[in-house]
């Protein structure tokens, strides 16, 4: 229950850390082993969706709805990109018999050297 109000009490996509410290400003007793497992049950369920960016780094934000997202790697900001603003030439026809089931669009950014 505390890790849906977390999630939904925001009306944003935090991170699993920015959960951790959700949860335990409220439950200082709140295991990391369990609470990284009970979003996947939100996920399984189709109320929330989980965007990985890295290795050791995952959202989970609330609009299921399909649109792509920026990363900006030095501020950890996940942004929304709508797909009507992106085109992609020369994706392959899908074979006979099957549907598109998803197209996941990630752009990474990151200050210049």
């Amino acid at each position: 229950m505390e890790i849906a109000c977390a999630l939904f009490f925001r009306q944003e996509g935090p991170g699993v850390d920015q959960v951790m410290t959700i949860l335990n400003e409220r439950h200082s007793e709140t295991s990391t082993a369990t609470d990284c497992y009970k979003p996947s049950l939100f996920v399984a369920a189709g109320l929330i969706r989980e965007v990985i960016v890295g290795p050791n780094r995952a959202f989970h934000e609330l609009g299921t709805e399909p649109h792509f997202h920026l990363y900006d790697v030095q501020s950890r900001r996940l942004t929304d990109i709508s797909p009507v603003n992106v085109g992609i030439p020369g994706l392959p026809e899908i074979p006979e018999g099957m549907v598109k089931d998803a197209l996941s669009v990630m752009v990474v950014v990151r200050p210049a050297d």
